[in-house]
């Protein structure tokens, strides 16, 4: 494993030269040097020197402060952007997430020292190469996860740290080392301290990473099951829910359907239909229509159309699992699932294919089964009027023709529209004029004594 050299961009030679030439000393640092070591191409090129902000700016004409506090200046260059930040060294982090005080250093080694995990720590420049001060190449090829120095001291300075020590390990195949679980055990309740924000961006991560297997190795930590308490206000098993995620967790898994997999893995710890079906009953039963919406915004805070989306994802699984799974669905039966979800999400037609496609696959792939036929495809329901904008008869139409407006007018036009599911030729505007006409007519009879 060598660092491939020829993948490093001529710009950040010229840069490094620049600085050089000035009088000052740069170096490749940090995630770009560890995915060369790697042969990946790294996404981003940061630098790290000994020149002081403002030395830095008045070297390069295209340039913006982007971490004052922290020494970083972003440098545009030969049409790339290129992060320069000053050698420094950090104090406590009272906030445990934010350095009290930065403090520029003149070395790399002093740099170097502060990082999170080893891997993270080399540096490299052209004249003296690879520089490696505390193992992380050696660990890179054993596949090994270790923090720089004590482990409990780096956690407790920074608890993003907890979840970026589990995406490293499933996204490199990196194996933790038994003390950075147990010191990520010692700080995972206090998880609560990060924003949601930056809990959910590593989360999505995590969730479609391609070695979801090592997150078996932070099983008991209860890093996940913080996590889950978090987002979803619910105490679960960490053993079992790592396990559970090592299985599902999928590199291709889009990403709409990360967080309701989650929210599944959570909070039905058996992944058969009856445990599920109870998980998602929990909300969809005796509640409001938009219990789980409602929960990943005030609990996970997500915005508000993802919420709207893991809910629909989630109601339409409910609704599946509330049916025999080892038969297909009918045409009607399918076109009445449909037609709840957008009436639950108040979706439109072109609103529904997503989440009917999301959701077939979270079904299929909670349950380890694919379900029969085409059981969850909108296309067969293509001639079928599935909203209310889809019924050739408006509640405009209705109330001239004397129906009475508010919850009577509402329900006549549900249930025109259940009607048509059955039999979609109605769907005329005499013909469901003349069916609304007569329920009033026998609802004006007079009764008998």
């Amino acid at each position: 494993m060598l660092l491939d050299c020829e993948k490093i961009p001529g710009a950040v030679r010229t840069i490094i030269g620049k600085l050089d030439r000035a009088g000052y000393e740069a170096w490749l640092v940090g995630g770009c040097v560890r995915d060369l070591c790697l042969g990946l191409t790294p996404k981003d090129f940061d630098l790290a020197t000994n020149a002081r902000p403002e030395q830095i700016q008045k070297l390069f004409t295209r340039h913006f402060l982007t971490g004052a506090k922290h020494g970083t200046v972003t440098v545009l260059w030969q049409g790339m952007s290129f992060e320069i930040t000053t050698f420094r060294s950090e104090s406590a982090y009272s906030d445990a997430r934010h350095p009290d005080q930065v403090i520029f250093r003149s070395t790399i080694a002093e740099d170097l020292a502060r990082r999170d995990f080893t891997m993270n720590s080399l540096a490299w420049r052209s004249d003296r190469g690879l520089l490696d001060l505390y193992g992380g190449l050696s660990d890179l090829r054993q596949g090994v996860l270790r923090t720089v120095g004590d482990a409990q001291a780096r956690f407790g300075d920074d608890l993003l740290r907890l979840l970026r020590a589990v995406r490293f390990s499933v996204t490199y195949n990196l194996t933790p080392v038994p003390d950075l679980v147990q010191a990520a055990a010692e700080h995972a309740q206090n998880l609560g301290q990060l924003s949601r924000e930056r809990i959910i961006a590593e989360m999505i991560v995590i969730l479609g990473a391609p070695h979801a297997h090592q997150l078996k190795s932070f099983a008991g930590s209860d890093i996940m099951a913080e996590t889950a308490r978090l987002f979803f206000a619910v105490r679960t098993d960490d053993q079992v829910l790592c396990h559970n995620l090592s299985r599902l967790v999928q590199p291709d898994l889009p990403e709409a359907l990360r967080l309701p997999l989650f929210y599944l893995c959570s909070t039905a710890l058996d992944l058969q239909a009856a445990g599920l079906r109870r998980a998602l009953g929990r909300f969809f039963i005796r509640s409001s229509d938009r219990a789980v919406q409602d929960l990943f915004v005030r609990e996970a805070r997500l915005p508000r159309h993802l919420a709207r989306d893991a809910q629909a994802i989630l109601y339409l699984c409910y609704l599946r699992l509330l049916l025999p799974l080892d038969q297909p669905l009918s045409v009607v039966t399918r076109c009445r699932l449909f037609r709840l979800l957008a009436r639950h999400g108040n979706l439109k037609r072109e609103e529904l294919r997503a989440p009917i496609e999301m959701a077939a696959r979270l079904l299929q792939l909670s349950l380890g089964t694919a379900l029969p036929g085409s059981d969850l495809s909108l296309d067969a329901c293509r001639a079928v009027p599935l909203t209310l904008e889809e019924l050739a008869l408006s509640g405009r139409q209705l109330r001239l023709a004397g129906c009475p407006d508010g919850p009577v007018l509402g329900n006549v036009l549900q249930r025109l529209l259940s009607r048509t599911i059955q039999e979609p030729l109605l769907n005329q505007p005499a013909e469901l004029m003349a069916i609304a006409l007569s329920w009033r007519s026998s609802t004006d009879k007079p009764h008998k004594k």
